[in-house]
């Protein structure tokens, strides 16, 4: 999917984000491209001005409609492109903040790599579930501990945006101190030498019918039959599967996706009762951490 946002649009964005106070993250402004829900998104414009795209509809003979909103006040964004134009007796225009962005956007890339390298070395998944050494957490760079934690968070609850600062504060805050803790609908508890993060049960999603994802990253397959429904395993499926404990921890699999009909517990793929399923993420969580 190709999306037509130009470099004043980048601009803008940087101005809308520096008024937020924003990071590296938000000051990066618009990424070029991405993958969301297996569609390869691009901006293959962010380096053409606006007017430079018009004259080129232009000549080739291309109408474009122009949205009513983009001159409303109301819109953040209709108040930064006219605070652009004020910037432009400083030499300060629109690809020269574009530029900025793409150079921060490259310092970004760099640390999101540098997690990622973390993870690799550090996180172990298992069941959707996900554990590290509080010993290398405390040990890792301040914004390194803050970007795994987010990704953590985003992955396993399934959030668009990071938790609020304040809250993932308090959530290393907690950890450092060897306190378990809860963030937006992931648990994450200090057992056996490890920090172990996996879904709060109550925050796992309801059920949704075969061949939908469930709880935003499970993807099931099998042998279709009608009634069929995807859900967590819960307590009671999980002591319908006698050999859970080769698979994983109590905590982690009972919020796995499971095969219903009517109530009764078809297959846990995670838990050792298979039959003919299987469960995959989508993404992993290293992929995760480098497409967000």
């Amino acid at each position: 999917m190709f999306l037509g946002h130009t470099a004043d649009d980048q601009a803008e964005t940087f101005l809308m984000m520096l008024a937020r106070r924003s990071g590296i993250d938000g000051l990066a402004g618009l990424r070029p491209e991405w993958i969301e829900v297996d569609i390869h998104w691009h901006r293959p414009l962010l380096g053409q001005g606006r007017e430079a795209l018009r004259d080129y509809l232009r000549g080739a003979g291309v109408a474009w409609v122009d949205d009513p909103s983009n001159e409303n006040d109301r819109f953040a964004r209709v108040r930064a492109r006219k605070a652009l134009r004020c910037l432009a007796p400083l030499g300060l225009h629109a690809d020269d903040i574009a530029a900025a962005a793409s150079h921060l956007a490259m310092a970004r890339q760099v640390i999101v790599g540098a997690v990622h390298d973390w993870s690799v070395g550090h996180v172990t998944q298992g069941a959707g579930a996900l554990s590290f050494s509080p010993d290398a957490f405390a040990e890792a760079p301040v914004e390194l501990r803050r970007r795994l934690l987010i990704s953590v968070q985003r992955w396993i609850g399934g959030t668009s945006y990071p938790p609020r600062e304040a809250d993932l504060a308090r959530l290393i805050s907690g950890l450092l101190s060897g306190r378990d803790a809860t963030l937006g609908g992931v648990r994450f508890r200090q057992t056996k030498g490890q920090i172990a993060a996996s879904r709060e049960p109550r925050a796992a999603m309801g059920p949704v019918p075969l061949g939908q994802i469930w709880d935003h990253r499970w993807q099931v397959s099998g042998p279709a039959e009608p009634g069929l429904t995807i859900a967590a395993l819960g307590a009671e499926g999980l002591r319908q599967c006698p050999d859970w404990r080769d698979h994983g921890s109590r905590e982690a699999l009972i919020v796995s996706p499971a095969v219903w009909q009517s109530g009764t517990l078809i297959a846990a793929p995670l838990a050792g009762l298979p039959g003919d399923w299987c469960a995959q993420l989508c993404p992993d969580f290293g992929m995760f951490i480098l497409a967000h």
